[in-house]
């Protein structure tokens, strides 16, 4: 029998010395038995993804699913010591009595249940990627019952940008930005402008990138809902001269912007709104800049790879400035087409669409015990994998994970390295 001396720390699935790896007392799982698991009752992969195996095609959607969400797992663990706020940095840790993995009907996907979701779309690259799949599925049933609905309309997407220069603070320019739309939008003449152009709503989103050359770049992606396309591309200079009259009275003479270099529109096709409003990150890279410029994402990775010190100060502003704002907004009217087009959920917050469960959830896969949740958040990588096994294994998958995980877990407290 192997003793540990008394000079050594505790396994990570040790709280006490009674404790037994797993966490029971008395009682040990099946999957800790060390014997191979019969090929016979191994879940097949057809079964366990929900894909034939010799489809090249869904297999390469899944690896390519695998390969995102390992970078972003990863890039949350490497952003947890520069987090400024205490529920990002801890985020991913269990809140519940016992985790539990989840399947996924339609998707063929996994996910863990009874773990804290900080719920931040502007820094958390896990939740983020929920999020913005949520509010990208949405918008495009918007987008698609709209144009179903008017097919002598039009959807635009329109950019709104200030100037902007080195030494600008980030949260002032910011929150400058915001009220200089709240501006635009109020008022008699643009009820009037509304009108003449038919406009039946809007949905707006903040996006801001960085470079070391000109310094922050807050600016606006706003999807226009209109049934007079021509009529709103003869009225675009009014809209123009107003967002530059709304940006004086709003940040000062210092950043109007151009009469159009500031104000842009042009027709959203082919889904890419989507990606112009931030809401693809299915890479866990996100959206990349121009023009020697880097995005929030980039600049993450940045940090999680390197970790240069002025690139964390970068970050550190980039969190306090983002901190309780919203990247998306709807307007009335767009919250209506939302409601015909089926997306009721428009109107939640991010938290509350993390909360809500999954509709596709079909059942519980496996369940976790804290005991052996502190052995998978241990290993870097391994919630990950776990995932992977669910998916394409099964509960059995699962269980040959976990046994080598403690397998692993034993040898580095009998022979630290």
């Amino acid at each position: 029998m192997i003793r540990r001396p008394s000079t050594a720390p505790p396994p990570p699935w040790e709280e006490t010395n009674n404790v037994s790896p797993t966490g029971r007392r008395g009682t040990e799982p099946k999957w800790l038995v060390l014997s191979p698991t019969p090929a016979s009752s191994a879940p097949s992969l057809e079964l366990a993804s929900g894909c034939s195996p010799t489809s090249k095609k869904k297999r390469g959607a899944h690896e390519l699913r695998h390969r995102g969400r390992r970078r972003r797992y990863r890039m949350r663990r490497a952003l947890k010591p520069y987090a400024v706020r205490a529920r990002v940095a801890g985020c991913g840790r269990r809140i519940a009595s016992q985790v539990e993995i989840m399947k996924h009907a339609a998707s063929g996907s996994a996910s863990y249940r009874g773990l804290l979701m900080c719920g931040s779309v502007w820094t958390c690259p896990v939740c983020a990627a929920r999020i913005c799949a949520k509010r990208a599925r949405q918008i495009t049933d918007v987008v698609r019952h709209y144009r179903a609905k008017e097919p002598e309309g039009a959807v635009y997407l329109l950019t709104l940008t200030v100037r902007h220069g080195l030494g600008d603070e980030l949260r002032a320019v910011f929150e400058g930005v915001a009220k200089a739309w709240q501006k635009t939008c109020a008022g008699a003449p643009w009820l009037r402008w509304r009108v003449k152009c038919s406009v039946d709503g809007y949905i707006r989103a903040a996006e801001v990138t960085h470079g070391f050359e000109n310094g922050w770049h807050p600016h606006l992606h706003i999807l226009v809902f209109t049934r007079d396309p021509l009529a709103f591309e003869e009225e675009l200079g009014w809209l123009a001269e107003r967002w530059q009259k709304c940006v004086r009275r709003s940040l000062g003479e210092r950043h109007v912007p151009e009469l159009f270099l500031g104000c842009d529109a042009r027709e959203a096709r082919d889904g890419n709104y989507i990606a112009k409003l931030g809401l693809e990150l299915g890479s866990g890279d996100g959206k990349a800049a121009k023009n020697g410029n880097r995005s929030p994402w980039q600049i993450a990775h940045d940090v999680a790879t390197q970790g240069e010190s002025r690139d964390v100060a970068v970050w550190s502003a980039y969190q306090r400035a983002t901190k309780g704002r919203k990247q998306l907004t709807w307007s009335k009217d767009a919250r209506q087409m939302a409601r015909l087009a089926g997306a009721v959920d428009a109107d939640r917050t991010d938290e509350e669409l993390l909360d809500e469960p999954d509709e596709d959830a079909d059942r519980v896969l496996y369940t976790l015990t804290p005991a052996e949740w502190r052995i998978v958040q241990a290993e870097p990588g391994l919630p990950c994998r776990l995932l992977e096994a669910a998916e394409r294994r099964g509960p059995g998958g699962v269980e040959q994970e976990l046994r080598a995980a403690v397998l692993r877990a034993a040898r580095r407290w009998v022979h630290p390295p």
